[in-house]
């Protein structure tokens, strides 16, 4: 499995351009405190976006919103880094947000595979 941290400069593009490939998509949400504890926010609900909101000073947020009509938000304040992971064959499997304490959440894909393949069909980016 690889992955790759986003830069700050594209979290915005890249979390929008996520949001679209995989809207709809079943996710879990593992919420880890910077001890390591580990806890479920989710399992198995559709995943309706990831929004990054930046400023200008120490007020950033990364936004997940899932579950039925979006129902389910979960915010990390003040994120430090964002990483993709994709499996061998290219298919994005997670996203993990980390903050500036070390908690992070991850946003994991119950069947990763590539968007090609999903129901036959190109997406449009």
């Amino acid at each position: 499995m690889k992955t790759h941290e986003i830069d700050r400069s594209e979290w915005r593009e890249t979390l929008d351009s996520f949001s679209r490939r995989h809207d709809g998509w079943l996710v879990s949400i593992t919420i880890e405190s910077a001890d390591g504890a580990q806890q479920f926010l989710v399992r198995d609900l559709p995943m309706h976006g990831v929004a990054a909101e930046l400023h200008d000073d120490d007020r950033d947020e990364v936004v997940i919103y899932c579950g039925e009509a979006a129902q389910i938000t979960h915010v990390i304040r003040a994120p430090s880094s964002i990483t993709i992971a994709q499996t061998g064959d290219g298919a994005e499997s997670s996203l993990t947000i980390r903050n500036a304490e070390g908690e992070c959440a991850t946003v994991e894909f119950r069947s990763p595979m590539l968007v090609t393949l999903v129901d036959g069909l190109i997406p449009a980016l």
